[in-house]
């Protein structure tokens, strides 16, 4: 799903956009934060973040409950909103 996210033309059988999808599995990561070992949430995110210039709030804020709910405080601290 990660890599799917990421391609600007992919829509999906049930007709949901790359940006439906990666607020999906941004939700999904925040919900199992606890489980995520091994996928690279971050730069998924920001990825996304350089893609979808009007979500960039929402995207921060996916970023940042991640990190923190992965009590990685010093991470949230250190996103350089800019």
């Amino acid at each position: 799903m990660s890599g799917l996210v990421n391609n600007d033309s992919y829509l999906s059988p049930t007709g949901k956009s790359a940006y439906t999808l990666l607020m999906e599995l941004c939700d999904l990561v925040c919900k199992r934060s606890v489980h995520i070992k091994s996928l690279e949430v971050e730069p998924i995110i920001r990825d996304g973040i350089s893609k979808f210039t009007d979500q960039t709030g929402k995207l921060w804020a996916a970023l940042a409950r991640f990190h923190i709910l992965q009590t990685k405080f010093e991470k949230v601290r250190g996103l350089g909103l800019s």
